[in-house]
């Protein structure tokens, strides 16, 4: 049972983790190139060996967590661009959802009789407004994947 296992699990490991996630794509194996007199490979072949490292290398690099990863300024670019474009939606959305209120406080003046006047328009003038304009389109059976711009459905929302 013990021949079977060629790796065997410690308690505590051998190398602090900080460490081997700084380290470990830089492992390879020794070459005559270097200085070595003599290289055995004992256990494996050399070409299995290498195989072996290669595999466990790239199993690390997939779990192992990356601590001086920086973004490129390409990334920054972009998140740049995205947050200025979440921006730009919040604040169309905040503006619909004021325009709503203005429409219910608008009604509900309407149904008591009262309207709002601006101080340029005539007495006995009612503003008409760019909604009361376009023709009336529902939201909710809107396909958003099928618009050009989610930002213009159509009657200037």
């Amino acid at each position: 049972e013990e021949k079977a296992v060629w790796y065997r699990k410690l308690s505590a490991p051998d190398l602090a983790s900080s460490a081997m996630a700084k380290a470990f794509a830089n492992f390879t194996f020794p070459e005559e190139s270097e200085g070595f007199d003599e290289i055995r490979f004992v256990w494996e072949k050399a070409e299995r060996s290498r195989a072996l490292l290669r595999e466990w290398v790239l199993e690390q690099k997939k779990t192992q967590r990356v601590e001086d990863l920086e973004p490129s300024s390409w990334f920054k670019d972009r998140l740049a661009v995205w947050q200025k474009t979440l921006l730009d939606w919040k604040k169309r959305q905040n503006d619909s959802r004021g325009g709503a209120r203005k429409s219910r406080e608008k009604s509900a003046s309407r149904r008591t009789g009262s309207y709002h006047v601006d101080e340029d328009m005539e007495e006995g003038e009612e503003k008409e407004t760019a909604g009361d304009k376009a023709a009336e389109i529902d939201e909710d059976d809107l396909d958003v994947f099928g618009l050009a711009d989610v930002n213009d459905i159509g009657n200037g929302k």
